[in-house]
């Protein structure tokens, strides 16, 4: 056997692995910003859909319970999703707050009744949150916040 074939076999692997390394370093970047949008898109989505879930959740609570007629009640419990900022009331509005990356984000519910709210500035965050829907009257219903 030649010696000078066994040192060419030693030097392929060194390129090559250094070759590989280079990709690797170039590439590997890109990947990770991919998946990191990938998720943050998703997130984001997520965020969304749940929102309007919730709004649709307390806008039906609020019109069974308006129809029912005065003096009915109702607790829910609903899961607040991530970059939620915050949600109140106007007349017949139930309105959600939400950040995305677009900007800021709100989901209006209208609902049959006026809605009068109590403690709505104390859900900012995310989490479980528990509210007792009462009918005040035959226009009126109050959405509360438990603590």
């Amino acid at each position: 056997m030649d010696p000078s074939r066994k040192s060419k076999k030693g030097q392929v692997s060194v390129e090559l692995m250094l070759i590989i390394g280079i990709v690797l370093v170039l590439v590997l970047p890109i990947i990770l910003f991919v998946f990191t949008f990938v998720q943050y898109e998703n997130e984001e989505d997520f965020s969304v859909s749940q929102a309007s879930i919730v709004a649709s959740r307390l806008e039906h609570s609020i019109n069974m319970v308006g129809a029912s007629g005065p003096e009915s009640s109702i607790k829910t419990e609903v899961q607040i999703p991530p970059l939620f900022k915050g949600m109140n009331t106007s007349g017949d509005e139930l309105i959600l707050h939400l950040f995305i990356a677009a900007g800021p984000l709100d989901i209006v519910k209208v609902t049959d009744f006026e809605i009068e709210s109590e403690g709505l500035e104390n859900v900012y965050a995310p989490g479980s949150y528990n509210f007792e829907i009462t009918s005040l009257n035959e226009t009126h219903v109050r959405l509360k916040l438990l603590s």
